[in-house]
C-alpha cells in the first residue's frame, strides 16, 4: 500500500525514453511513497543526478543521446570526483541474459529489472537496495502476485472476437483513458461492461490495479 511510517523520504530517478514507460514508474513509486524524478536520455540523467542526488536510479538501457551504459559509466566516473554519495543504479531492459546479469557489477550496475515492468519485482529490488519496508494489504501475498498471474492467464484466454463484440465506442474510450493514465475514467469504463463481458472486464481490472497502462492499450490496439 505504502511505505511504512517513521522512514526516511528516498529519492529516486527515472530515466526512460518512453513517456507512457515514464508514467507507469511514477504512478507506482509516488503511490507508494517515493520522491520520483525523471530523466528522458543518459545526459539528462547525469543532470538529474546532480541537482537531485538521487538514492536510486532506474536506468533504463536504450536511449537516444547517450544510453542507459554510457551515463551509468559516467555518473560512476563522477562520483569519484565529487563529494556526492554514489547512487544505487538498476538497469531497467528488455533484453538481459544471464553473461550481462553477471557482469552487471563491472558495467556499474547494482541489480538488474525486466521489462514489461513487473510492479511487484520493481518494488522488491528497491526495498532490498534501499532496505525499506512496504506496508500491505492484510491477507494477500506482495503486492499482488495472485493479481498478476491470474491477469496473465485471462489475457493469454482473450480472442479477438472477444473485442468485437465490444461497442466501438468503449474500445475508443478506453485507448484514449490509458493513454493519459486516467485511472479513475478506465475503472468507470470497465464497470460499464462487468456484467457482459466478464473475461475482458476481470483482466483489465487486474491491469489496472497493477498500474499496466500500457498492457491495456497493447490489448485494444492488437484486438480492435
Amino acid at each position: 500500500i505504502s511505505l511504512e511510517p517513521g522512514q526516511s523520504i528516498y529519492r529516486i530517478l527515472v530515466v526512460e525514453d518512453r513517456w507512457e514507460n515514464q508514467q507507469v514508474l511514477i504512478q507506482i513509486l509516488e503511490k507508494v511513497g517515493f520522491e520520483v524524478h525523471v530523466a528522458s536520455n543518459g545526459k539528462e540523467a547525469i543532470a538529474a543526478w546532480q541537482t537531485t542526488s538521487p538514492h536510486l536510479i532506474l536506468m533504463d538501457l536504450q536511449m537516444p543521446l547517450m544510453n542507459g551504459y554510457e551515463a551509468t559509466t559516467e555518473i560512476r566516473r563522477r562520483v569519484t570526483q565529487s563529494q556526492l554519495p554514489p547512487p544505487i543504479i538498476i538497469a531497467v531492459t528488455a533484453n538481459t541474459i544471464e553473461e550481462t546479469r553477471l557482469k552487471r557489477a563491472e558495467m556499474g550496475f547494482d541489480d538488474f529489472v525486466d521489462k514489461p515492468f513487473q510492479v511487484e519485482a520493481i518494488l522488491e529490488t528497491i526495498a532490498k537496495h534501499l532496505k525499506v519496508n512496504y506496508l500491505r494489504e492484510e491477507g494477500s501475498s506482495a503486492f499482488g502476485i495472485k493479481l498478476q498471474n491470474e491477469a496473465q492467464d485471462n489475457q493469454a484466454d482473450l480472442k479477438p472476437e472477444d473485442f468485437q463484440k465490444l461497442p466501438p465506442e468503449w474500445t475508443n474510450q478506453v485507448f484514449i483513458a490509458a493513454s493519459a493514465l486516467d485511472e479513475s475514467r478506465l475503472l468507470e469504463l470497465i464497470e460499464l461492461i462487468s456484467e457482459e463481458h466478464v473475461r475482458i472486464s476481470s483482466t483489465f481490472m487486474n491491469l489496472l490495479q497493477k498500474f499496466r497502462f500500457d498492457q491495456i492499450i497493447n490489448l485494444i490496439e492488437l484486438n480492435s
